[in-house]
């Protein structure tokens, strides 16, 4: 996914939509309300609609 933001500084919702994986074992699922909840802390962004890929 690229995202881009004019102006730069939208590093606190990456930090608050984020966790870092620990020793690469990850059950690579993620967290879409975490992400929702973020944006809407950090700088207003909505996420709109559904993911564009299928749940799995």
């Amino acid at each position: 996914m690229l995202c881009l933001h004019t102006p730069g500084g939208a590093q606190a919702f990456y930090f608050g939509a984020s966790e870092p994986l620990n020793d690469g074992a990850g059950a690579g699922l993620v967290d879409f309300d975490r992400i929702r909840e973020s944006g809407q802390l950090n700088g207003g962004i909505e996420i709109v609609g559904a993911p564009p890929f299928p749940a799995g």
